[in-house]
């Protein structure tokens, strides 16, 4: 009888914390649709920019929000001749941090490395390559830029080992990019959500939740003096689908968008978050 109790108690704990899970909500999705990722907002709210595949490339859209909804996305000025992804604003929204495959000076190799690119008002600048500081990989993508310019970062080698990065920024230097404590290619980390203040890093992983278990889930780590705390972020259908991945903050910045697959289609999620 004792062990029916128990057990019933531990069924009601689970059932209960499902039901305080965050419950994810399609976004956007007709202008978005199923080849769209990693949205990236403005601080004021009124620029929207994503990634958009397609043709085994990806260019940059833009989009502008207007009194009757988001305008019609167009590639945006800097985008559209090589591939170019994941962009990330400053903190201020005066440039933008992106992945791109384009030429990287003093290499003839084929990368995919960090740029910037500034913007005033509306209009935007030429792309900049970041410095090697921060481009400490052939393959470095998934930018994410804290409120003092700390990018955080996914590098990668040409064997897909993942690892998370940061390069703090000081004064008008990028510093060495340093290893994330609590990230290793053994755990299969990727696609780093840096809070403003950077006391936690929302990120992916497909190699903490046992071997049977390919797909990545989101996990955060909270920053503990100078270690981490890494525990899962339990959200409604997370094991409904394959793999989700490609985090950003929604335009309020009190959600968190991914993309995922639930049925037969991908689509941008937001879920409350913290």
């Amino acid at each position: 009888m004792l062990v029916k109790l128990v057990w019933i108690v531990f069924a009601a704990a689970i059932t209960a914390s499902a039901a305080q899970q965050p419950v994810p909500q399609p976004f956007e999705t007709q202008m978005l649709g199923d080849t769209a990722l990693s949205p990236a907002f403005s601080p004021d709210e009124h620029t929207m920019l994503f990634t958009r595949q397609a043709n085994r490339t990806s260019v940059i859209m833009e989009s502008h929000r207007t009194t009757s909804g988001w305008s019609k996305p167009q590639p945006a000025s800097f985008s559209g001749r090589y591939a170019d992804m994941d962009p990330a604003f400053g903190p201020d929204g005066s440039y933008l941090v992106f992945a791109s495959a384009r030429p990287a000076p003093g290499t003839q190799e084929k990368t995919l490395n960090l740029w910037i690119v500034q913007r005033s008002g509306t209009t935007w600048g030429t792309p900049a390559h970041l410095p090697p500081s921060v481009n400490v990989s052939s393959y470095a993508f998934a930018p994410s830029v804290a409120r003092d310019g700390t990018i955080y970062f996914m590098g990668s080698s040409k064997t897909h080992r993942h690892q998370l990065y940061r390069s703090r920024l000081r004064g008008n230097r990028y510093e060495d990019a340093e290893k994330l404590s609590f990230s290793s290619p053994a755990t299969k980390d990727a696609d780093p959500l840096v809070a403003a203040d950077q006391s936690y890093v929302l990120f992916v992983s497909s190699g903490r939740n046992g071997a049977a278990d390919t797909n990545a889930h989101i996990y955060v780590a909270r920053a503990n003096g100078s270690s981490w705390a890494v525990t899962p972020v339990g959200y409604r259908g997370e094991y409904d689908g394959e793999s989700d991945c490609c985090l950003t903050y929604g335009p309020d910045v009190k959600t968190v968008l991914f993309t995922g697959s639930r049925g037969n289609a991908s689509a941008i999620y937001a879920i409350a978050y913290p």
